[in-house]
């Protein structure tokens, strides 16, 4: 026979009255004290499951300061790149300065000059004395008259202009410092008559 089921739960319900009526408690269901008990242990593993173990967090320790080694690495290989990167362009600005300078002077005075130094603050000033603000030196070395390009013949309507940029903090040329730079270039003399009057 079929019964709806709230017939079955009522009977059932009926059944565990007469049981403890009679004093059979065996014959009492024992769901709802089964379920009382998988809640307390629940409920138990909960408190206990709270936090983290020991051996968890020394993990998550271990693999956060492997991580920040190897980031730290990193930057700073990355401020190292970054720092050459800046002083190349910067030797490049210096270069062309110093060169447009040496196209714009008279060209007796240009290969009268021999050896000589510029110098340039961090913003690519460039000034004739060292000074505290002095960043990077330029030495440059005109050489007139020089060969024709090729291997022809000197030519004293013809001088080569070399540059060498160095990283000199605070005007401090040493010797030790690298040169971050090296240019070379050919300037001409475009008036042939300062040649011939010499002024």
């Amino acid at each position: 026979m079929i019964f709806p089921r709230n017939n079955i739960a009522r009977q059932g319900e009926a059944e565990a009255r007469f049981a403890l009526l009679i004093g059979l408690k065996d014959l009492a269901p024992r769901e709802p004290e089964r379920a009382m008990k998988r809640n307390s242990k629940a409920k138990g593993n909960a408190r206990n499951r709270t936090g983290f173990t020991l051996v968890e967090v020394c993990l998550a320790m271990s693999i956060m300061v492997f991580a920040t080694t190897a980031m730290i690495g990193l930057l700073s290989s990355g401020l190292n790149r970054l720092g050459g990167s800046i002083d190349a362009n910067q030797g490049q600005n210096i270069a062309q300065q110093v060169l447009l300078e040496a196209r714009q002077m008279p060209f007796p005075q240009l290969a009268a000059m021999g050896t000589y130094k510029r110098y340039f603050t961090y913003e690519g000033d460039m000034f004739d004395s060292s000074s505290a603000q002095t960043v990077y030196t330029a030495n440059v070395t005109v050489g007139a008259p020089t060969a024709m390009p090729g291997g022809g013949a000197t030519s004293s309507t013809l001088a080569t202009v070399t540059v060498e940029i160095r990283k000199t903090p605070a005007g401090q040329d040493a010797p030790a410092n690298p040169a971050i730079a090296h240019y070379v270039s050919m300037s001409s003399c475009r008036d042939l008559t300062l040649l011939v009057t010499g002024s």
